[in-house]
Parts: structure tokens; C-alpha cells; sequence
């Protein structure tokens, strides 16, 4: 019985030499100094990558910003259909603010319009680093200027071409096609639907 009891329990010297055994073994990790000289490199690399990553950054912001307009146009083409009354998007070219109106009683008061919130809001950031280059609008007798977009309660409006321009000269163009009241997306300047 004696044995039994001795087999199944090791000594306290084996015990120790075990416990030797274990903390003679190297340590596996890293060292303080090789994680600082780690961290150092990456550092360095980040410091000459990063400026590198500006000029992509503000050519999407500008890219953003033509979306965010797309999706504002399209709205207020949606509402003009939805209220049957006409819609007008206008804009303020010296503050970028862009300004959602419809019209309030149409059969009774034509013409007479009341703001509406819009769905989505035009970032700040847009308004500064992004300006409205200009708006133009075609017909068959030529080509106008104007800060404001009309969509008729049948969502048709005429053909016009919104240009925004970033501090780089980069353009982008949003266009609206009237009959159909189709918004595209152009990540250059265009001149007509047809290029």
C-alpha cells in the first residue's frame, strides 16, 4: 500500500527539479527595445507615406461632394413628382448653401414657393473646400447661367450641367438630364450630355 502511494505522488525533489527545468528555458517575446525599435520604423515610414495621401484624400472629398448633390438633385426631382408642384434647387455660389423650395399650393398660387428641409445636409467641409463653379443650363437657342435648378411636377427639367471645382482644379460635373429629369455623375468637365 505504501508503494502505491509513493508511485503516484512525485517527491518534492522531483517536484523542484521540474520547476528547474521550466524556468531554465528562455523566455519567448519581444524585448522593450525591440518593440521601441519597432514602433520607431513604422513612425518614420507613416511620416514619409502620409503626405503622400493628401491629394487622394481632397479627390474625395470632392468626389463625395458631387455624389451628396447628385443625391440632393434627385430628391428634389422625387419631391416635384410627388407633390405634383414644381421644385427648385438654388444655390449660393459665394457660400456653397444650397436652398430646397417647392411650391405651396400650386393650382391656387402658382409660383409661389416655401423652403423645405433637405433629406441629407451639405457638409461644411463641402461649402469650404469645394465651390460651385458654375451652373448652366441648355436649350436648343443656347446656353444660360443660372444659381437655380427648377424640376416641373412632372419631374422634367431642363438640361443642366453643375460644376464643382476643389482648391487642386479638379472638376466634376453633375448633370440633369431634362426630359427624363436622369442625374449623372462626370469625374471631369463636360461640355455637353453627348461627349
Amino acid at each position: 500500500m505504501k508503494d502505491m502511494w509513493t508511485r503516484s505522488f512525485p517527491s518534492p525533489s522531483q517536484r523542484n527539479q521540474k520547476h528547474c527545468t521550466e524556468r531554465s528555458r528562455p523566455m519567448r517575446g519581444f524585448t522593450l527595445v525591440e518593440m521601441m525599435l519597432v514602433i520607431t520604423i513604422m513612425a518614420i515610414m507613416l511620416g514619409t507615406v502620409a503626405p503622400n495621401f493628401k491629394p487622394f484624400l481632397e479627390g474625395t472629398t470632392l468626389k463625395n461632394a458631387a455624389n451628396t448633390l447628385s443625391h440632393l438633385v434627385r430628391y428634389a426631382r422625387s419631391l416635384a413628382v410627388e407633390r405634383s408642384a414644381s421644385t427648385q434647387l438654388t444655390f449660393d455660389t459665394d457660400t456653397g448653401i444650397i436652398l430646397l423650395s417647392v411650391e405651396s399650393d400650386p393650382l391656387n398660387f402658382p409660383g409661389i414657393y416655401e423652403p423645405v428641409p433637405l433629406p441629407v445636409s451639405y457638409p461644411k467641409e463641402y461649402r469650404t473646400q469645394i465651390a460651385i463653379a458654375g451652373i448652366v443650363k441648355q436649350s436648343l437657342s443656347g446656353s444660360l447661367e443660372e444659381n437655380v435648378v427648377n424640376f416641373l411636377s412632372d419631374g422634367t427639367s431642363s438640361d443642366t450641367l453643375i460644376y464643382l471645382v476643389d482648391r487642386c482644379e479638379r472638376t466634376y460635373t453633375v448633370g440633369i438630364v431634362g426630359l427624363t429629369g436622369q442625374v449623372m455623375v462626370w469625374n471631369h468637365a463636360v461640355q455637353t450630355f453627348y461627349e
